[in-house]
């Protein structure tokens, strides 16, 4: 798109956010800034010496309609990279080309790229814009791409901005340059809620997943679940979870989890306090899963280990999922069937949306249904 007033707003607007150098008030000999989604690069030369830098910038909004904030980072280059680029800058005579609505057969569209170059002296300043140079067939269109490739490789722009990503701050939310295109990343999710059952009524629900702690890489996940009566009986569930551990591929993932459970039930055959320790191993398939692992039961009388397996499948349409668990031993079958709904609220929300559970359990064939309402932030 080559409007240059709509250019021109753009750069300003964002010349405060980044702390960009103001070239229509400058002192200097000589200036010139290039400009792409994402990246600025300013030459400066004065009376002394020849300086330089390279801005990367990223756009971030925790919803999609919400406040924008500008991330970014400067990075001043050596006297010999600024000195080296002043060069390529004076031997391609950019300043001589007109913007790109000033030069003949120049097309113009809305998906391409828009580069903008800047030029001032001490008395003047000017600022072009163009579109898609790549995509055109006229010799300035050429010209011009060859001094962007040329700019690009000799400051390895596109591993900069790499390095630049990789460093931000792990927040989950949506993310841009000013251009179309927008990624939403989740990073960290925080489930709190109530949870309850037919013989339990009272209790809660809290579980937090990250992917980051800083800038390295984790995938650690924890849930604490607590459910109880006014008769002092009680239902503790404790998990710390990991995934990602050798499969990371768009649809395939690995999982691991310990559990602990602690029980003090109304079950008049046994004694009602029961532990179990739960190790399990897990791959994900696109929008199913599958694993196995063992359950160690303890109480008094019993000391029992098993097989456990668990397998879930979520349905993307309805937005439902569906989970079961079930430990197996040499004289009983324990197992529990989850059912749950999400419901998304919308950008205006302060959370992100309400899930409904529903599940069945046989334990111990002590028998009861449980229900959940939780939030995720």
């Amino acid at each position: 798109m080559g409007d240059t007033a709509y250019w021109y707003k753009y750069a300003k607007e964002l010349e405060e956010k980044i702390e960009l150098t103001d070239f229509e008030k400058t002192t200097s000999k000589f200036s010139f800034r290039f400009r792409n989604y994402g990246q600025v690069v300013e030459i400066i030369k004065d009376s002394t010496n020849i300086s330089g830098s390279v801005t990367n910038y990223l756009y971030y909004r925790r919803k999609e309609n919400s406040e924008r904030k500008t991330l970014f980072r400067k990075e001043f280059l050596s006297e010999a990279q600024a000195k080296n680029i002043y060069e390529i800058v004076q031997n391609a005579e950019i300043s001589e080309l007109p913007s790109d609505k000033d030069i003949k057969n120049w097309s113009q569209g809305f998906d391409g790229i828009t580069y903008i170059f800047e030029c001032a002296d001490k008395s003047t300043y000017s600022f072009k814009n163009y579109w898609s140079p790549e995509g055109q067939k006229i010799p300035e269109a050429a010209r011009i791409q060859k001094f962007i490739n040329v700019l690009k490789d000799t400051l390895n722009l596109a591993e900069d901005y790499e390095r630049f990503e990789v460093n931000l701050p792990k927040r989950t939310g949506f993310y841009d340059v000013g251009s179309i295109s927008t990624r939403y990343s989740i990073y960290s999710t925080t489930y709190l809620g109530y949870s309850g059952a037919t013989k339990l009524p009272l209790g809660f629900f809290a579980a937090h997943y990250t992917s980051y702690l800083g800038n390295k890489e984790v995938n650690v996940g924890g849930l604490v679940q607590y459910n109880f009566d006014s008769n002092g009986f009680y239902y503790l569930s404790l998990r710390a979870s990991k995934s990602v551990l050798f499969f990371k591929e768009e649809k395939l993932r690995d999982f691991a989890f310990y559990s602990y459970q602690n029980r003090k039930l109304n079950i008049k055959s046994i004694n009602s306090h029961l532990q179990n320790h739960q190790f399990l191993y897990g791959l994900y398939f696109d929008n199913f899963g599958v694993g196995a692992g063992f359950d160690y039961l303890k109480e008094k009388t019993i000391d029992k280990t098993g097989i456990l397996i668990y397998a879930d499948r979520y349905f993307k349409k309805l937005n439902l999922s569906t989970t079961i668990y079930s430990s197996i031993f040499n004289n009983q079958i324990n197992y529990k069937i989850d059912i749950e709904r999400n419901f998304n609220l919308g950008d205006r929300s302060p959370i992100d949306n309400i899930s409904l559970g529903l599940g069945y359990e046989d334990f111990m064939n002590y028998k009861d249904v449980y229900f959940m309402i939780l939030t995720r932030f």
